[in-house]
């Protein structure tokens, strides 16, 4: 028989809607990571009992509360206890089963006195089926198909047995899906069908609903989960109520590149509304940490998740635990898809390697006056200038046009640099000022050509880098030069950017039009349909065969002269009739005409001699 009600550990704050519940500051034996369940809320005492002080143990019993905190819901790239916003293809299906292995779950407290576990241990067997009815859609069902308490300190206010818990169907939702960031909306609802009095199950129906977000680091999947769980008020005759919620979850899952192994850590934590996060039983919080072993595609279409994790709580909250210990099993698969054929591995000698096609190097002539050679964009004709000044003679712009034309069809240059360079006549600094402005008319130039200012530079260098050494006329005008250096390329799996069609000159801010370069590739597909276009003609020509002149007529016999006639003479032929020959004749105007000997068949026309 116990002397007095129990009470429970809870908040700080000191105050009561009970004379015989006190509260006190967590001691340091309050300090130490536990979960209990109010003694009130196991227990129910009766006011009367609580009243005098004393209560038998055959008047008191469990409530039918569930103090479970670690759901598992067997959805896609799950984590145990929290809720991961992600789905797999269309029409996949889950089935899992988790086990739990809990110590301690529910504590009874007198004051600061512990009164012992009213549940010492307690067996959790889960099972879940869930269905990806569309990939951004899931729906699952989820049953404590075995729940087991055994081992009490308390006696008269255990519920020892096994039983069955309640069962959770829900729907989650992705109104967000990308590569790095997924969002989703989930809804899940308790039906009442746990055993009573026996902390597997509530008397009535229980939802939550929440917004969840996962972000995608590569080898690491950082999880938030907020809900709100909605229930009715379960007094305990204390002043700790069982009621609505706040459930704050955390999850975090890091990918070893290495082996398929996944290191796995949950935080669960959540609060009731009438003492929001004030610690005491209303406020529990829980932390594991676990490793997740994924099997991708090992059977036909099938993929088999492991997770192992363990855990106790952080706090004095109703449902965490001294030791918590769990391992699931999932089974996903897609019946919709297709097997994979079978590959099938035939040995065959490689063909051999062929040469490789050098490509032969360009050489200046005067079909083609500019080359690329040696990162250099090198020209036959040197750029003029009019003396002592940065202005281009006309002669010399041909030149610039085919520089900028080269590198308008040249995309892998990623950036030239003009560089201008004077003789040794005359002070350094006007050299290296006079080698810089001609640069900068070039670059100039160049712009107006068409190439895109970003792809251009300028520097002079004065006299310091000469070309040849000497002081004759002829090393004197090798070294007043412009060169066009490459300093920057893009490798051959670059990405060209897209330059545009137009830019603002940086020395007047007007428009200006640019060209950009068109990529290896199109190049060479342009050069093949010129090639195949000039196939095409030739072949068209030789099918039609040579042409012929259309004013081209074969010799014809000249025609008979027409005879004159006189003036007012009738026409013989005006009123001629023509009827069809009768009787071998053939009459005109009524008179007779010479009728046509006779042919003889056998005849041979050349026989007397005679021919036409």
């Amino acid at each position: 028989m116990l002397t007095s009600s129990p009470s429970v550990r809870h908040r700080p704050a000191p105050r009561s809607r009970r004379d015989n519940l006190a509260h006190r500051a967590p001691s340091a034996a309050c300090a130490a990571p536990r979960s209990w369940l109010l003694a009130a809320l196991a227990l129910g005492f009766a006011p009367a009992a609580a009243a005098q002080g004393t209560a038998t143990a055959s008047g008191a019993s469990a409530l039918s509360a569930d103090p479970e905190m670690v759901f598992q819901r067997f959805g896609h790239r799950a984590i145990p206890g929290v809720h991961v916003p992600d789905a797999d293809v269309r029409n996949t299906v889950r089935v899992g089963v988790g086990f739990q292995y809990q110590r301690n779950p529910v504590v009874a407290y007198r004051l600061d006195e512990e009164l012992g576990p009213i549940v010492e241990n307690r067996l959790v067997a889960q099972i879940g089926v869930s269905w990806d009815f569309m990939e951004w859609g899931t729906a699952r069902v989820m049953a404590p198909a075995a729940n087991a308490n055994w081992g009490t300190a308390v006696a008269g206010f255990e519920a020892p047995g096994a039983g069955f818990g309640d069962v959770m169907v829900g729907l989650s939702f992705l109104p967000y899906r990308s590569k790095w960031f997924n969002l989703g909306l989930r809804g899940d609802m308790w039906l009442p069908t746990g055993r009573a009095q026996a902390y597997m199950g509530e008397n009535s129906v229980r939802g939550m609903g929440g917004i969840t977000a996962m972000g995608n680091l590569g080898p690491v999947d950082l999880v938030g989960d907020v809900a709100v769980v909605g229930r009715g008020v379960i007094d305990t005759n204390a002043d700790f109520n069982l009621g609505p919620e706040l459930v704050l979850s955390q999850a975090l899952r890091l990918t070893l590149p290495w082996v398929p192994v996944a290191f796995t850590q949950t935080l669960i934590g959540r609060g009731g509304f009438t003492n929001f996060f004030q610690g005491g039983a209303e406020n529990a919080l829980e932390l594991l940490g676990g490793l997740q072993v994924p099997l991708r595609d090992v059977g036909f279409n099938t993929d088999v998740t492991l997770d192992f994790m363990a855990g106790r709580g952080t706090n004095q909250g109703y449902g965490t635990t001294d030791l918590r210990v769990l391992a699931a099993l999932t089974v996903a698969r897609n019946p919709g898809r297709k097997p994979k054929p079978e590959i099938v591995v035939v040995e065959r000698e490689p063909p051999p390697i062929p040469p490789p096609v050098e490509e032969p190097e360009e050489e200046l002539t005067e079909e083609t006056p500019v080359i690329i050679k040696d990162e250099q964009i090198v020209i036959r004709d040197p750029i003029e200038f009019y003396v002592d000044t940065a202005d281009i003679k006309p002669e010399s712009l041909p030149i610039l046009a085919m520089v900028a034309d080269r590198m308008n069809r040249e995309a892998k240059i990623k950036h030239l640099v003009v560089e201008g360079h004077a003789s040794e006549e005359g002070e350094y600094l006007y050299n290296y000022e006079l080698s810089r402005s001609r640069a900068e008319s070039v670059y100039k130039q160049l712009i107006l050509d068409g190439v895109p200012p970003d792809r251009l530079s300028y520097r002079g260098f004065g006299e310091v880098k000469p070309k040849v050494a000497g002081s004759t006329e002829d090393a004197l005008q090798q070294n007043r030069r412009v060169e066009f250096h490459i300093v920057a390329q893009f490798d051959e799996f670059a990405e060209f950017p897209d330059y545009g069609t137009s830019t603002r000159l940086p020395w007047t801010g007007e428009e200006s039009r640019i060209v950009t370069p068109k990529t290896r590739d199109e190049l060479k597909q342009e050069a093949l349909d010129a090639k195949k276009a000039e196939d095409a003609k030739k072949a068209q020509d030789a099918f039609e065969g040579p042409k012929v002149d259309d004013d081209f007529s074969f010799d014809q016999e000249p025609e008979s002269p027409t005879p004159e006639r006189a003036v007012g003479e009738p026409d013989p032929l005006e009123d001629a009739s023509f009827a069809p020959p009768k009787d071998d004749e053939f009459t005109m105007d009524g008179a007779d005409a010479p009728k046509s000997p006779p042919v003889e068949p056998d005849a041979d026309p050349s026989a007397d001699g005679e021919g036409e």
